[in-house]
């Protein structure tokens, strides 16, 4: 499959690229300008070309243009979304400064949904779009930390503190019972995998928190049932910026500084004494040390983030291939001693159009390095627990010179669950999407998408105790004991895509009609390979355990979605996904998940028309059921038998042979999709033009 991608690209982008050379080398008439709008900032992006033929050009940062037209008769065309459209004649002096007039009737804010794009004011499902200029802003290292407490009903909590370690994200708490509870994330276009590997957090670490232009979280079944079987636990569409105009660098970094908040009020050595000695007289003092340690205070530190980015954007030949490329680094210490995270990003966008901009392509390429160190978080509770009247350190003892009790009930000095253990993790990760969308000429009302996408993450690490360490010397076996164990694994996660979906939007009078129909197909393939060794007393190690497990899943999907409108008062949307997944069996393989809603635009109304005071005013109401099949195994229906990979499960037959029996695998063909039914009640305000905004859902 990646051979087909890598060729389907090369081909395409030779066949695209090299034609649009010949664009326009005959025009006599080079004319410039600026485009600005009302508030005369430089409106980037915008637009401009030259009316009835196949010359144009978009403008830069600046908001300037310089287009070559046929002669001073041409119409020049300037567009951008959300403003009016101006056509001038070339010869016009207006050109040299245009101003864009805001268009409050049309798409002043486009939101980002499930294939596809939609007006804000023709949404029906409970949806939050959140742009670049309104997110989280500061020492921002992960893009949940840019969203955290922008969108009602989102929940981000974050984890144990680990260095790089992905923060829980619930929209409307949990949906499942028993299975995966995470939303769906789709960074432009493509799905992410769930379950990618250790070291790489959650979805959202795939990308570098600059590059980021909007999030759109889909909350209410009808806004996610469009992804049918992933989306229970809602959807959250990353789009990320691209380049346009003269090409710029930018640099974005930042150094921080954090500490614990608190910490437990515990007992200094002078008080346990006095304690102690209430409770049991004299009888503990031959146990007493003659340190005072505070052991939380000895094992956090003041940890070190720090935070890099570069983007090069722009134009590149003549702006016929706007690009972005971004190159990120993160180093984050943790407050905990012995973990760190190191973090390398890049990224590039291409999104180069031809053929009158009926033709799109966006070439989205992303890579994540990920080298960690864990550090042992039961050293925390070590530290609430242990004698605060021992010292850390014994040189003269057995256990590499760290203090410890000798008995295996008492709590282990943290020093040695910190320093006298290593967990360390490699993780290399890989996504990208093409994706081409096509306006049919003559008939532009048509359109048809086809997006490629392809995610693979490699992960490998190391984890044990040293020896002669106490965890090695209260190690449970007896053949290892004083040795100590440790333990090596690899993991590789692939996740490929295939997506093709037709739109049509026509708009006749007050009636507006998008019909949207595709069709999906992805794979999921993982494998796991693990090895557990025992250190022997004469230095060698002995293999404990060993497997190499291979899983693979498959999802087949169809999909359609209806949005109607009435004079942008009376909205309605269906939408309807088919899903067959290779995790079930039988009837049970396919899963079907309708939705339907209304919407009554309330502030469209005639009789609201001369107030001034409520500028929005929507009720809606939506239905819709979404799915579930991240029960964490692939074959839970499917009867099959496995052998064993236990060096310690074998049996004699005989020669003094040791042979690997096969096992049966507990299964349930009766495994079905899980379904959620969801019901919304929503109501979108908004007051003295915009100035006062908000939404109940229910």
């Amino acid at each position: 499959m990646r051979k087909i991608l890598t060729m389907c690209l090369g081909i395409f982008l030779l066949g695209m690229i090299a034609p649009s050379f010949a664009v326009a080398q005959n025009s006599k008439l080079e004319v410039k300008g600026v485009v600005v709008d009302a508030s005369g900032a430089p409106v980037i992006g915008a637009s401009v070309f030259e009316v009835g033929a196949t010359n144009g050009t978009i403008t830069d940062a600046n908001g300037e243009f310089a287009l070559k037209v046929k002669d001073g008769n041409s119409m020049v065309s300037i567009s951008f979304i959300g403003y009016k459209e101006v056509q001038l004649m070339a010869n016009s002096e207006l050109l040299a400064r245009v101003v864009l007039e805001e268009d409050l009737e049309s798409i002043d804010e486009v939101v980002v949904i499930g294939y596809g794009a939609v007006k804000k004011d023709d949404m029906t499902g409970s949806v939050i779009a959140v742009k670049a200029e309104n997110i989280n802003r500061g020492a921002v290292t992960s893009p949940q930390e840019m969203l955290r407490g922008k969108v009602p009903g989102v929940n981000i909590t974050s984890g144990d503190g680990t260095p790089g370690g992905g923060s829980e994200i619930r929209i409307r708490g949990g949906a499942s019972l028993s299975a995966n509870n995470n939303p769906l994330i789709v960074i432009d276009g493509v799905p992410v995998a769930e379950g990618a590997g250790v070291g790489m957090g959650n979805g959202l670490s795939m990308v570098n928190p600059n590059d980021i232009a909007s999030f759109t979280v889909l909350k209410s079944a009808s806004a996610t049932a469009i992804y049918g079987s992933r989306a229970s636990n809602g959807v959250i569409i990353i789009t990320t910026k691209q380049g346009a105009g003269d090409i710029n660098v930018s640099y974005n970094g930042s150094v921080s500084l954090r500490h614990n908040y608190n910490s437990l009020d515990l007992m200094n050595a002078a008080e346990l004494k006095e304690y102690v000695t209430s409770a049991v007289g004299d009888k503990a003092d031959a146990l007493y040390g003659e340190a005072d340690t505070d052991w939380q205070d000895k094992i956090f530190r003041l940890g070190l983030t720090t935070d890099h980015n570069i983007s090069v954007f722009g134009g590149a030949l003549d702006n016929k291939l706007p690009f972005r490329a971004t190159v990120g680094y993160n180093y984050d210490q943790g407050t905990l001693k012995t973990s760190d995270n190191r973090r390398a990003t890049v990224g590039i966008n291409l999104s180069p159009k031809f053929f009158e901009n009926h033709l799109s392509v966006q070439l989205n390429a992303k890579g994540i390095y990920n080298k960690a160190n864990y550090a042992d978080t039961g050293a925390i509770g070590a530290a609430v627990n242990l004698d605060p009247t021992q010292t850390p350190f014994d040189i003269y003892g057995e256990n590499n010179g760290f203090w410890n009790w000798s008995t295996d009930l008492a709590p282990i000095n943290p020093f040695s669950l910190l320093y006298d253990q290593w967990n360390r993790n490699e993780s290399y990760r890989a996504m990208g999407n093409l994706q081409v969308d096509y306006k049919v000429h003559g008939l532009e009302d048509l359109s048809f998408n086809l997006n490629l996408g392809l995610d693979v993450t490699s992960t490998k690490g190391d984890k044990g105790n040293q020896p002669n360490s106490i965890m090695a010397n209260r190690d449970g076996d007896g053949n290892y004991k004083t040795r100590g164990r440790f333990e090596n694994y690899k993991n590789l996660h692939r996740n490929q895509l295939l997506e093709f979906y037709a739109n049509y939007a026509k708009e006749i009078g007050i009636h507006n009609l998008n019909v949207m129909a595709g069709y999906s197909w992805s794979e999921n393939y993982s494998k796991t390979s693990s090895w557990s060794y025992g250190r022997m007393a004469d230095g060698t190690n002995n293999l404990i355990a060993a497997t190499t497990p291979a899983t693979k899943n498959v999802l087949v999907s169809f999909y359609g979605r209806i949005n109607y409108s009435i004079d942008s008062r009376y909205l309605f949307t269906a939408t309807m996904r088919a899903d067959g997944s290779s995790r079930f069996v039988g009837n049970n393989r396919w899963g079907y998940f309708p939705s339907a809603a209304f919407a009554w635009n309330i502030a469209n109304e005639n009789f609201m028309k001369d107030q001034k005071v409520v500028s929005a005013l929507k009720l809606r109401l939506d239905w819709g059921i979404t799915g579930q099949q991240e029960f964490g195994e692939d074959y839970a229906a499917i009867q099959y038998s496995e052998i064993s990979q236990d060096p310690t499960n074998q049996y004699p037959l005989g020669g003094g042979d040791y042979y690997f029996p096969v096992k049966p695998h507990a299964f349930n063909p009766a495994l079905k999709w899980e379904e959620t039914t969801t019901y919304n009640v929503g109501l979108d305000f908004g007051f003295f033009g915009g100035r006062i905004n908000g939404s109940v859902d229910v």
